[in-house]
């Protein structure tokens, strides 16, 4: 998850913080402990939070490539 581009994302379309989280329905401390990695976000929230954002898919944001990455090598074992 990138979480700096999550908060650019919402930047750009005047979202705060409050908002994503009343809909999310989750807290603002539910909502920062996804943001840095603590828990992570269901898939029925990730698509609630393209929807706000405008976005076609999550993949730049909650599966970037060096996430990607290090998923394939970790399965490759290498």
């Amino acid at each position: 998850m990138d979480a700096i581009k999550l908060r650019q994302a919402m930047k750009d379309k005047g979202i705060t913080v409050v908002r994503m989280c009343a809909v999310l329905g989750i807290s603002r401390k539910a909502f920062w402990n996804k943001c840095k990695g603590n828990t992570e976000f269901k898939q029925s929230e990730i698509v609630k939070i393209c929807e706000l954002l405008g976005m076609k898919d999550g993949t730049e944001i909650f599966f970037p490539k060096s996430i990607l990455k290090d998923t394939r090598r970790s399965k490759s074992g290498g």
